[in-house]
């Protein structure tokens, strides 16, 4: 016979509105419910009763929840502060491809660092590559990767603004970036030659020196999506939140948008870590068939919104440690097409 009811433990501090918060449940629907089973001494009238020591609660809930561990400390309300570190955080980043039956990883190094508070809204964070990359755990053994890598190091040290949200917004050493450019495309054409060479450094060039092109580019970067996004924001009275995001799960198309609900846990864990997670569903205005065809607008569902949907999921869960700072995250995307291919990301700090 299935238990008509779980019996949680009253400890200090709580109250009627923080423990309707932390079972996701109104006041009135607690308080009902205990006052279903409980004796005439222990009934809530309003808030809990100065000897009450024990609670009827929903037999499907977790009654475990507050153990003793410290609740997420929010200001003005449910505003989670993001007071970034200067100090330097490394981190070990590995992305893993999935395109059917085909399993690819890239592997690489980088750290993080608050440079400057701006203001009381913006930050200014320094990004920078402390490794090789590795790809399916080999270095660079191609004339291609290799071409690859080094242009990709003319990025950093990327210096970029991030809001008080946590979401990078603009890039602030552009033009450095720009002669640092300039001087290791004369580098690169000194050790690697022919045709095919200089049309790749063109290709590129029309991305490095256009700022706008640029920021476009760098917003497809699965390390910078992931690590910078809006966390540190007014969740609910549950602790949650709903919106669209957008990640650039194909490489020939604009980021697919999400749906997504935000959940922040009330209490850290046993890590003494904050936990947010991120769970939802495409919700794009283009069609299978559009990113089939690798377009970035819904030509053919708008003219015939009959036409198959396109599906795919989206998590993310991030791991913040004592002062609020990224101490892990784990990102997984998907869309299902006729290749389905679907995205993992792991962020881990290095001690």
């Amino acid at each position: 016979m299935e238990a008509k009811y779980k019996i949680y433990s009253i400890k200090k501090n709580d109250t009627l509105k923080s423990i309707a918060l932390v079972f996701e449940k109104t006041q009135q629907e607690i308080k009902n419910f205990h006052n279903l089973f409980c004796a005439e001494k222990e009934l809530i009238i309003n808030d809990f009763p100065p000897t009450l020591q024990h609670l009827y609660v929903y037999a499907y809930l977790d009654i475990y929840i507050n153990d003793g561990r410290p609740k997420v400390a929010f200001e003005s309300g449910q505003f989670l502060p993001f007071n970034p570190s200067t100090k330097k955080i490394m981190y070990s980043v590995m992305y893993t491809i999935f395109q059917d039956s085909k399993i690819n990883t890239i592997e690489f190094e980088t750290s993080v660092k608050c440079v400057e508070k701006l203001n009381n809204k913006l930050f200014l964070f320094e990004v920078n590559r402390l490794s090789k990359t590795f790809i399916n755990q080999e270095e660079a053994n191609s004339i291609a990767d290799e071409l690859a890598e080094k242009v990709a190091q003319v990025i950093y040290p990327l210096k970029i603004i991030v809001d008080n949200s946590g979401k990078w917004i603009d890039i602030e050493n552009f033009e450095i970036i720009v002669k640092r450019w300039k001087k290791n495309r004369k580098r690169i054409l000194q050790e690697y030659q022919g045709d095919w060479v200089e049309k790749y450094l063109d290709l590129n060039e029309q991305t490095l020196l256009n700022k706008s092109n640029f920021i476009e580019a760098l917003s497809k970067d699965w390390f910078l999506t992931t690590y910078f996004t809006e966390i540190y924001v007014n969740y609910t009275a549950i602790l949650k939140i709903e919106k669209e995001l957008k990640f650039p799960i194909l490489p020939q198309c604009d980021s697919l948008q999400y749906k997504v609900e935000q959940k922040i846990e009330m209490y850290r864990d046993e890590s003494n870590r904050v936990n947010i997670e991120l769970n939802g569903n495409i919700n794009e205005a283009r069609g299978k068939t559009d990113l089939e065809n690798k377009l970035n607008f819904p030509y053919y569902f708008s003219s015939n919104p009959e036409l198959e949907k396109v599906e795919g999921t989206f998590c993310t869960k991030y791991f913040l440690d004592q002062e609020n700072n990224v101490e892990s995250i784990y990102l997984k995307s998907s869309v299902e097409l006729d290749i389905s291919t679907t995205i993992e990301v792991v962020i881990s700090s290095i001690k």
